[in-house]
């Protein structure tokens, strides 16, 4: 009976374990940030490709090309702006069509 109650509890300390570790990377895998994504305040657009490449279009100023990587449940974004090179990191959410970069609220377009 020991045994028993032994294991049930290993299994269950595992299974919660493996589950919070992998919330973001199951979303990513499933392809959910993929697409283009809008800000709220339709200042800014990220366009999101599965090979690591971004294309951010920040107030009609104009388009960056650059990557994203993610781990731990953030997104790090970099990019150039004519000879400043850039790297955002933010805590990333995904619910369904909404994306949260930190506090910022973004919608799928595409």
């Amino acid at each position: 009976m020991k045994n028993k109650s032994l294991f049930l509890i290993m299994s269950a300390v595992l299974l919660i374990t493996l589950n919070a570790c992998s919330s973001v990377d199951v979303a990513t895998k499933n392809g959910s940030i993929m697409g283009t994504w809008k800000s709220t305040n339709g200042l800014i657009e990220y366009k999101f490709e599965n090979d690591g490449k971004m294309q951010l279009e920040a107030l009609d100023i104009g388009s960056f090309k650059g990557t994203y990587s993610i781990n731990d449940g953030k997104i790090t974004i970099e990019y150039n702006i004519l000879v400043k090179k850039v790297k955002d990191t933010y805590n990333l959410k995904l619910e369904g069509n909404k994306m949260y970069l930190d506090n910022e609220v973004f919608t799928r377009i595409t």
